[in-house]
């Protein structure tokens, strides 16, 4: 099975601040931010928020 490696968040201001938000916050458990933050990669707005080998504070839920 395939996982998503790679997720860019771009040209949609509404997400963009959305998950700047949920990143901000990550330490506080942000709700949105462990939907997305078991990716290795991810982009948002033309920023790496989180990429290959960066430690994570947050593990991802079922």
């Amino acid at each position: 099975m395939a996982t998503l490696q790679k997720l860019d968040i771009s040209w949609c201001s509404i997400l963009e601040e959305h998950y700047e938000k949920e990143k901000e916050k990550e330490k506080e458990k942000g709700r949105d931010w462990p939907k997305i933050s078991h990716i290795p990669h991810i982009i948002i707005g033309n920023k790496h928020v989180q990429y290959p080998g960066q430690q994570s504070f947050s593990s991802p839920t079922a």
